[in-house]
């Protein structure tokens, strides 16, 4: 990160493009995905349940056991959206503060350059030098 003078170089300093924003609406809506499924599983089981008392066939215990699961499914898919939309979240949290520190890094680098700008004898200054 340095140029060919040995200066850092704030060009060098790489800011991601990240949108942590989008990343946190994406979380959010993993979490309310999940939400809507484990509602709808236990939307499905309870009408199904609602059938029993007038649907009668020889396969009917084999048909609304079937259902059964479908409320339990839903739970855990809501679980596991809920765990990778809090990751989701967290990592956005994180790699936002780290780019905020690239971010000040960068502005750091140009106003070192600044202040060092019209002066040739910077490197005898063990101040500058030990900010460089």
């Amino acid at each position: 990160m340095a140029d060919e003078d040995g200066l850092i170089d704030p060009d060098a300093v790489w800011i991601p493009k990240l949108k942590a924003e989008e990343l946190q609406a994406t979380a959010s809506d993993l979490i309310g995905d999940g939400e809507a499924v484990a509602a709808s599983g236990s939307d499905i089981k309870s009408a199904w349940q609602g059938l029993q008392e007038v649907y009668a066939a020889p396969e009917a215990e084999t048909l609304f056991s079937a259902v059964d699961p479908v409320a339990g499914n839903g739970d855990d898919i809501q679980d596991a959206l809920a765990t990778v939309g809090d990751a989701l979240k967290t990592f956005a949290q994180e790699a936002e503060k780290c780019r905020q520190h690239l971010i000040a890094a960068k502005a750091d680098a140009e106003d070192f350059l600044k202040s060092i700008e019209d002066d040739e004898n910077w490197r005898e200054d063990e101040e500058k030098v030990a900010l460089h």
